[in-house]
């Protein structure tokens, strides 16, 4: 039963080659599938060290703290400051009331003019000055006179009005934070190659790339050193999606765009066990919570758990499809090592779901490529800060 949400390996396979195809269309050309997003962040040694400010705004709360790097040691000398993030979905709020609030949580956690990283977990473009455009408004956040203006600066002038002016402000999203917090573990100084990814309420990939392999930049933007990118992987459409898939999707606000995601991220799974067996109660609210609940209760339905179990399975086989494309992009030919910063509610949440990534991102990239999985508490923050100092 539910054959049609478990892949086979030639379906995952594919997927990988698939997802590769698009990162490469992503790296030559604007508006592609896969938009692969310049950070314009170059990779960092371990070594790295220094003080800087962190500052994480995304969803509904705002985190502020100021950190040292040492050598890959990482330590809070004040904070995480914590406090509620105006959204303005009540009613909309202007610019100030946005990011005054944020600067209030900066200035406890401020000892003199730092750099800062700031974690702006919106769909933004980042320019070659390391400030971000807004794009649009996600998660239903309604602040006025922010979309089309730079984030950074902003930002910056609400600190100068509570008085604690940084050091200039690096703007990057919450997969690239991911993935420069992985870039000073220890074992970053021998991998090959390196993904960000995150696996919660919705998923995305980042990692570097030699600026040689970035086509669609002007040339002399960058050099040939490798450069965060930010793949936006989420918007990947796979061949092996199946008809509720289509149906779940041509309902949705946003037809036709996140495909991969709307098949595997948390806050999508209720939705597609609740079109399959309709009457269960707040499934499709709770998303992979109750689906991960429905597949570990020994006492639900077993038509439910075999349909909870595949889901998590097909989910957790489609991330590492995707992550077996992007490896074979950033590694020898012969093979390599990779370091995959990994967070998410979802990857870790769910009992098994990491251990499944990892044995069938194993069998998919074959003997000579290793990847070792790791996590960090408040990557966000440390990965802004890794970028403020870079």
């Amino acid at each position: 039963m539910w054959d049609q949400y478990r892949l086979t390996d030639n379906q995952l396979i594919d997927t990988a080659d698939l997802l590769a195809v698009r990162v490469q269309e992503g790296l030559a050309m604007d508006g592609g599938e896969i938009r692969c997003l310049p950070a314009w962040l170059a990779r960092p040694g371990v070594a790295l060290s220094g003080d800087a400010l962190a500052l994480d705004a995304g969803g509904t709360n705002v985190r502020a703290a100021r950190l040292r790097l040492a050598a890959g040691a990482v330590s809070f000398l004040s904070g995480p400051s914590e406090g509620a993030l105006p959204t303005g979905r009540e009613a909309p709020i202007d610019a100030a009331v946005f990011f005054d609030a944020q600067a209030a949580r900066v200035r406890e956690v401020s000892a003199g003019a730092l750099p800062m990283g700031y974690c702006f977990s919106y769909p933004v473009a980042v320019g070659p000055d390391r400030d971000a455009v807004l794009l649009r408004w996600t998660k239903e956040v309604r602040v006025e006179g922010v979309v089309g203006q730079a984030v950074g600066a902003l930002l910056g002038d609400a600190l100068s009005r509570a008085g604690v002016p940084p050091q200039g402000v690096t703007v990057l999203n919450d997969t690239v934070a991911s993935l420069m917090a992985g870039a000073t573990l220890p074992e970053a100084a021998d991998a090959d190659g390196m993904i960000g990814l995150i696996v919660g309420t919705g998923t995305n990939m980042a990692t570097f790339f030699g600026g040689d392999r970035l086509t669609k930049l002007e040339p002399g933007a960058w050099g040939a050193a490798p450069m965060a990118v930010n793949l936006e992987s989420g918007n990947f459409t796979p061949t092996c999606l199946t008809e509720t898939d289509h149906l779940l999707d041509a309902a949705s606000e946003n037809p036709g765009t996140q495909r991969v995601e709307k098949a595997l991220s948390g806050v999508y799974l209720g939705k597609i066990l609740a079109e399959e067996i309709p009457g269960l109660q707040g499934v499709a609210e709770r998303g992979a919570a109750a689906v991960t609940a429905l597949r570990d209760r020994p006492n639900a339905p077993p038509l439910v758990r075999a349909l909870a179990a595949a889901l998590l399975e097909r989910s957790a086989d489609l991330v590492a499809a995707g992550l077996a494309g992007v490896a074979r992009l950033i590694v020898p030919s012969h093979g390599g090592t990779v370091l995959l910063q990994a967070e998410g509610g979802l990857f870790w949440g769910a009992p098994g779901y990491a251990e499944r990534v990892n044995a069938t991102l194993a069998r998919l990239l074959g003997e000579g490529t290793r990847v070792t999985i790791r996590s960090r508490e408040n990557a966000n923050l440390i990965g802004a800060a890794v970028a403020a100092l870079s």
